[in-house]
């Protein structure tokens, strides 16, 4: 979602529409060159619409915001509203208006109306109204639904008693904190809000009533991003507006962009980019999709850190319940009697030593003393990587356990991968250190917290991995291909769709080559279709092709254009092969 921040356009009886239409114009031109038509496009239209309450000055509002939606046409834009102080009209004072003001006379009718104009389902009578998109949704909060234009406010038990279904970002006019010492202005009930926003997990707050660009953080990761006067002549004030990046992690990126009359034109500034690296927090199911979310999003996450830290039995009930499908695939990685049929290597084979398990000597260790720095299992060494080439080489190269005190009640887990995908293969991660950290806890009975971090030199997401299954093909020889060429093209048909979706790391082509074969010996006696001979020989060499790129290079961008070549390859011949028929007449 990509959302254009504007608030503050304080529109007079003297503003010049030529001249704001102007202003839009430019606005757009900067704003052009990074929206997409990809992303959904929302103008936030953050309160203060009118000066002082005016309510014949909607009439030029409407053009200014038809105009707007004229001009951001091509991106589609929806528009979402929140009023602000001075969009309360009927006000039977003239300003200034007394610090204590007692009169309710103040109304948002005229304001309400507007807004019909654009959103002819929007609820005037709400504090808090829940905007559905397609990741992200948005909370649109009345911060004067209390008739005072002097200070915000925001429905502190509407908040409290609403539920979020996805992440969500806030959106209102007030500030939360006072610009100056005289400045009354700010939102009353912010603190106690505060809490309440992590509470929810709500990922950002998009306000106005500013005079710049504002950012600040509640709790660990609610970005509070203000925005200074769109139209609003202030002293020393450049007018503004912010184009938000979000995403359902959180904001990702802030563009400030501020009117320069020297220039005549819109100039930008990156004022906020997240750092994609860290994952914190309690709620598993969240951290994995928003990690999912982000690398799908970003192609790779440099220095991928995830931290969890939870009670003990609320770690094994949510691994159980999320990941129940990937615990046994997990018992295969861990294996360490053999290595099961099904996948190339697993993880068990690199944790034995002298029919000793690297589980039994952690206990064992971690019973004798609590703080050890040797309960650690690496999985490979220097020789290992030097011979390694591009064959396998675990991912999953070293795992340590310890107690953060003597009691044995906080058990501390560090994975360090070189690599990790994190679709497919971290759900099985996560499951292999609940597998780990069970056996620990059968023994040691003490545990009732855990705290896990996982550190992966690059974090990447794949639509399609195997995650080191072996293909069936790869699994039969030439002569089954051969018989089921003759008697059964589903299951020949079945078999290359699998070695596609596998998506492999490590290219085996044997299967493949025994394909191929097999269709050269038939067609010794009754002739192949040249088609299909060709197509299985093009994916012998696109596939020699990308395993000779992988030894060269691990750029995520030309490996993922090789595979998407060697998967077209593969849609031909399963297409041929579905037509029932391989021998030409």
């Amino acid at each position: 979602m990509q959302i254009i921040q504007i608030s503050d356009m304080h529109i007079t009886e003297d503003s010049n529409l030529d001249l704001i239409k102007d202003k839009i114009r430019k606005l757009y031109i900067a704003l052009k060159e990074t929206l997409t038509n990809v992303d959904q496009t929302v103008l936030c239209i953050l309160g203060d619409i009118v000066d002082k309450g005016n309510a014949k000055l909607y009439k030029k509002a409407s053009d200014i915001l038809y105009y707007m939606k004229e001009i951001f046409e091509e991106f589609n834009p929806t528009f979402e509203f929140t009023p602000g102080n001075h969009d309360l009209c009927n006000c039977p004072y003239s300003h200034p208006i007394p610090e204590k003001c007692p009169d309710t006379k103040c109304t948002l009718e005229h304001y309400n109306n507007f807004v019909k104009n654009f959103d002819s389902s929007y609820d005037h009578t709400y504090t808090l109204l829940r905007k559905e998109y397609d990741d992200v949704d948005l909370l649109l909060a009345n911060s004067v639904h209390h008739g005072n234009c002097k200070y915000g406010l925001l429905d502190f038990e509407a908040l409290r008693m609403i539920e979020l279904q996805k992440p969500t970002l806030l959106v209102t006019h007030h500030t939360f904190l006072s610009e100056s010492d005289t400045d009354i202005a700010p939102i009353r009930n912010a603190y106690k809000l505060f809490d309440e926003i992590e509470k929810k997990e709500i990922i950002g707050v998009l306000h106005g009533h500013t005079h710049g660009y504002k950012d600040i953080t509640i709790g660990n990761k609610c970005r509070v991003i203000g925005v200074g006067p769109f139209l609003k002549d202030i002293p020393n004030i450049n007018n503004q507006a912010n184009l938000v990046t979000v995403t359902p992690s959180g904001i990702q990126k802030v563009l400030n962009y501020f009117y320069r009359s020297d220039l005549d034109q819109y100039v930008s500034r990156s004022v906020y980019t997240r750092d994609n690296s860290l994952y914190k927090g309690s709620n598993i199911e969240k951290l994995y999709y928003e990690i999912v979310s982000d690398a799908k999003n970003t192609g790779v996450i440099p220095n991928f850190h995830l931290n969890i830290n939870m009670s003990f039995k609320e770690f094994n009930d949510e691994i159980e319940r999320i990941f129940h499908e990937d615990i046994n695939t997990a018992k295969m990685w861990q294996d360490t009697e053999q290595v099961p049929e099904s996948l190339y290597y697993n993880h068990g084979q690199y944790m034995k030593y002298n029919n000793i398990t690297a589980i039994d000597f952690i206990i064992k260790e971690l019973k004798s003393k609590a703080t050890s720095s040797r309960a650690i299992i690496p999985l490979i060494n220097f020789e290992m990587v030097v011979k390694s080439g591009d064959g396998f080489l675990p991912s999953f190269d070293l795992v340590q356990f310890g107690f953060l005190a003597e009691d044995r009640t906080h058990l501390l887990a560090t994975l360090y991968l070189r690599a990790l995908e994190v679709r497919h293969f971290l759900k099985i991660n996560l499951c292999e250190i609940y597998l780990m950290c069970k056996q620990i806890a059968d023994e040691i009975r003490s545990i009732e917290r855990i705290n896990i971090n996982i550190f992966a030199f690059k974090a990447q997401y794949k639509e399609t991995f195997g995650c080191f299954k072996r293909a069936e093909i790869d699994r039969i020889d030439e002569s089954e291909i051969v018989l089921l060429l003759k008697e059964d093209l589903k299951s020949i048909v079945h078999l290359l769709e699998e070695k596609r979706d596998l998506n492999e790391t490590v290219i085996e082509n044997k299967g493949m080559t025994s394909f191929f074969k097999a269709l050269q010996a038939i067609n010794k006696r009754r002739t192949i279709k040249t088609e299909i001979l060709q197509q299985a020989k093009s994916i012998l060499d696109i596939m020699e092709k990308l395993k000779s790129e992988r030894e060269k290079t691990s750029n995520y961008t030309l490996i993922h254009q090789i595979e998407s070549q060697v998967n077209e390859q593969f849609n031909k011949i399963i297409e041929m092969l579905r037509e029932g028929d391989i021998y030409e007449y």
